[in-house]
């Protein structure tokens, strides 16, 4: 499997592309969307740990959005939240301040990558990976 960005206009790091494509190398996909879970179970805001983040791919193996995802409220109550979402196909980028270019979400992009290629060189992430259409 050989991925890319779907349409992207943000600087991709080759070590991202080639850590999803090893995490992804133990599955066959035969043309269906994927949806990418990577969990960390340490993770809390108390604890700290990485952010969960949901990867979509589409059929021709483009990767057409990001997702990053954090616990909101006070325990037990806690619910996850999108922290910020990178949407390739439709060129935004969304955050505490609304929709904004995917420019503007270029340093967040950068960043992202190095901590998540670290994450999963550590062995931090759980994976699951949903075939089909995405709800």
């Amino acid at each position: 499997m050989e991925l890319s960005i779907s349409g992207c206009a943000l600087r991709t790091a080759r070590p991202l592309l080639l850590c999803l494509e090893n995490v992804l190398s133990t599955h066959s996909y035969e043309g269906l969307p994927i949806s990418l879970y990577c969990v960390d179970p340490h993770y809390s805001p108390i604890s700290q740990g990485f952010m969960p983040v949901e990867i979509w791919i589409n059929a021709y193996q483009e990767i057409e959005r990001v997702v990053a995802l954090a616990l909101s409220g006070e325990a037990p109550f806690e619910e996850l939240v999108i922290r910020w979402e990178l949407d390739f196909q439709r060129r935004v980028f969304r955050d505490d301040d609304g929709n904004r270019s995917l420019a503007a979400g270029a340093d967040c992009f950068a960043e992202w990558q190095q901590v998540f290629c670290t994450a999963v060189a550590r062995g931090a992430y759980e994976f699951e990976v949903k075939q089909g259409e995405r709800q």
